[in-house]
Order: C-alpha cells, then structure tokens, then sequence
C-alpha cells in the first residue's frame, strides 16, 4: 500500500490530514464529514432493508 506514514502527515500539514469538509479525507483518512455520510447511510440501510 502506498501513502506516507501518519506522523509524517501529521508533521506536513494537520489541517490538510483533518479537514472537516465534504468528501474524503486528505493523506490516508477520511474526513469527519465522510464518516457521517456513511453512518447515515448504514442507519438508512439497517432501518430500511435490515429491519422493516
């Protein structure tokens, strides 16, 4: 896999590492907005599909 190792995100550039908007996250995590689409998403298809 390929990437650059978190400490050395960190150290570059923190906010680019966190950002908190829209979309996937720089480096090698997703934002806090992407994990909130997902979470939705699952809620969604559990509540929907899952659990009629």
């Amino acid at each position: 896999m390929g990437g650059i190792p978190a400490a050395d995100a960190r150290a570059q550039d923190l906010g680019r590492t966190y950002r908190s908007d829209d979309g996937a996250g720089e480096h090698w995590h997703p934002s806090t907005a992407t994990h909130q689409k997902v979470a939705e998403a699952l809620t969604r298809f559990i509540r929907d599909g899952v659990r009629p």
